[in-house]
């Protein structure tokens, strides 16, 4: 009986017989069916019996390769082995019946079957395999990489031939992504309602860090709101009462415009507890987020430092009415310096002898006052101020403005002056100034609209080189003796700032040696961010987050061990020397007020010097509608 017969004999053996008659299945389908089966059989016969005959087969020795869905190859001499069943192996062409039995898989060899390859051996495709394989295990270990950085890194080096092989950028690109949603699920979806987790991303130690899903209460409504955190965390938060709040975009998913981060001060350094992804810098989400975290924590804080973002604080107060709200005073510094540089106030004397130098110094010296301002007791802030103004070189004027109305309030007469109010008390240096200082202040005097809908006509321009005509209006030296009150800080304000006095002054916590600023917070969340790409996808961001987990609560543990550094003294206050001046500080006449703000001015030149501005910022945050 030959072969094929026997396989005929054993196929009808073991399926049952099926009626030609049946109107389902055609005779003919049958009988090709039935043949398929016995090719398939004869050639896995032929495959294992390619062995049978030691005269045909060869000792050798392979390379350990992987298969696009992470299987074991092996290489030899250029030609790819894919594993069949057992230990037998054949090659990847499928018309080449080239096999390979591995005898030893630790080690690597085995015997070449007796078959030919039918095709030429293809060296660069192995290299290529190899980088893709290297890519691979890249993104597994850090997802958030580039793509471009890793096909630069892989491709350095190569052959034209193993360039060619390695793909299309399209292609590498594709692989990458279904390299990280096998990683971290389908979570890149552009749109968020449309996003499932994977439950491996939201796991840390057992549990998830995904605290909060807008999706389970606000069914198919796009702005989604998602709370991330973990118990460990929330118990920093639940242990430490003082909290600071800020805001990103940088590190913020593309499905979302805002990361919101909370954190506690634990013996003044921060520990980020929980970030929250928003839709928007809108009050309610902020009021959504707030109310999940204090859910979770079952507590509240006792103080909480934030920005100026009046969404914010507006959403803090509600969540949180019981606490103290506090201004971060490098948010104040920074609202500062940005106003000033656009303004070009730092600009105004650029010659190189004695008096422009003397120049510079007034108005470095004038910014550095003005910043002491939160430093002061509150009391004595407005008349710190109108001291300060006095004493300011002309063209702050604009600046000055923009400070009184924004942190300090206006009264009467300055709304009625404008920007005048806020000239210096003596002007006669003026026919000393340079051309350039001569059309910057006209430019300020024509220009300025920070008060141009209150001073009417009563702005005029200064005439250089002999004594200024009359103002239209009175002075204010002048509205301040008639009104009887001898000081303009004695007059009544009646625009009030747009923030308090008592928000942004930190004068109690000062003298306490308490924090003054969530720059801490900028710079925790800074290093976070630091290896994510702008705007990364939601799978970067969590893997991030989970990694960023144990960092934070063992900075928690070793502040409360005391095994963490002190901060670097070039990039803070020196706050043993600000508590010092204020200890001994007194108050009383205009020149001891204004030695103290020189001291604490002089103090804040190395807090001046970490002041920047950055692209896309606003002066102030605008509240939401």
């Amino acid at each position: 009986m030959s072969r094929r017969e026997q396989l005929e004999r054993n196929l009808n053996l073991k399926k049952p017989r099926i009626a030609l008659t049946d109107d389902s299945i055609a005779a003919d389908e049958i009988a090709d069916a039935r043949e398929a089966e016995i090719r398939a059989a004869a050639r896995a016969d032929s495959d294992a019996s390619a062995f049978s005959d030691e005269e045909n087969t060869e000792p050798a020795k392979f390379e350990r390769g992987t298969t696009q869905k992470g299987a074991l190859c092996l290489w030899h001499r250029g030609y790819k082995f894919v594993k069949r069943k057992c230990n037998w192996f054949s090659c990847c062409q499928n018309t080449c019946q080239a096999t390979v039995r591995l005898d030893d898989e630790q080690h690597l060899t085995g015997r070449l079957g007796s078959k030919e390859h039918n095709h030429c051996a293809v060296f660069a495709q192995q290299s290529a395999d190899a980088g893709r394989a290297q890519i691979k295990r890249a993104i597994e270990v850090n997802p958030q990489l580039r793509p471009s950085q890793m096909r630069a890194q892989v491709r350095a080096g190569t052959t034209d031939e193993t360039f060619d092989q390695l793909g299309t950028n399209d292609a590498l690109d594709r692989m990458v992504q279904r390299v990280k949603n096998k990683l971290v699920g389908n979570v890149n979806r552009a749109n968020p309602l449309e996003i499932r987790f994977a439950p491996e991303l939201l796991n840390k130690d057992g549990e998830s860090i995904l605290i909060y899903d807008s999706r389970t209460l606000r069914v198919n409504e796009e702005d989604v709101v998602m709370v991330f955190s973990h118990s460990k965390l929330l118990d920093v938060l639940r242990r430490n009462r003082r909290w600071s709040l800020d805001g990103t975009f940088r590190s913020a998913p593309t499905q979302w415009t805002q990361v919101f981060i909370v954190g506690a001060y634990v013996d003044k350094r921060m520990v980020v507890c929980a970030q929250a992804l928003l839709p928007g810098k809108n009050s309610r989400f902020y009021r959504e987020a707030l109310s999940a975290i204090r859910n979770a924590v079952a507590s509240a804080p006792a103080r909480i430092i934030s920005d100026f973002e009046r969404s914010m604080m507006r959403a803090a107060r509600e969540v949180f009415p019981e606490a103290l709200q506090s201004g971060c005073n490098f948010h104040w510094a920074q609202c500062l310096f940005r106003k000033a540089k656009s303004l070009g106030i730092f600009n105004l004397f650029n010659g190189n002898d004695e008096e422009a130098e003397e120049e510079r110094n007034n108005v470095h010296r004038t910014f550095r006052n003005v910043l002491t301002l939160a430093l002061l007791p509150p009391m004595h802030v407005r008349r710190a101020f109108a001291l300060t103004t006095e004493r300011a070189p002309l063209g702050m004027q604009a600046w000055l403005s923009y400070v009184a109305k924004t942190f300090i309030g206006l009264t009467q007469a300055e709304q009625r002056l404008g920007i005048v109010a806020f000239e210096p008390q003596h002007i006669s240096f003026l026919s000393r100034s340079s051309n350039t200082m001569r059309s910057h202040l006209r430019t300020l005097s024509m220009e300025s609209t920070d008060f141009s809908t209150l001073s009417g006509d009563h702005s005029y321009v200064v005439q250089f080189g002999r004594p200024s005509p009359a103002p239209s209006t009175p002075t204010m030296s002048s509205i301040n003796d008639g009104m009887g009150r001898g000081h303009r800080w004695n007059l009544p304000i009646t625009r009030p700032p747009k923030y308090n006095v008592d928000f942004w002054n930190v004068y109690d916590r000062a003298q306490a040696a308490l924090e003054r600023t969530n720059n801490a917070m900028e710079s925790a969340h800074g290093q976070f961010a630091r290896d994510l790409n702008h705007h990364p996808s939601l799978g970067a961001f969590l893997a991030a987050f989970v990694k960023d987990i144990d960092k934070q609560r063992d900075i928690a543990q070793a502040i409360r061990l005391g095994k963490i550094r002190n901060r670097r003294p070039k990039y803070v206050i020196k706050e043993q020397r600000v508590v010092e001046i204020l200890e001994t500080a007194r108050f009383g006449t205009t020149e001891e007020l204004m030695e103290v703000c020189n001291l604490l001015g002089l103090v804040m030149q190395g807090f001046v010097g970490g002041l920047h501005v950055r692209n896309n910022e606003s002066d102030v945050d605008s509240e939401d509608d």
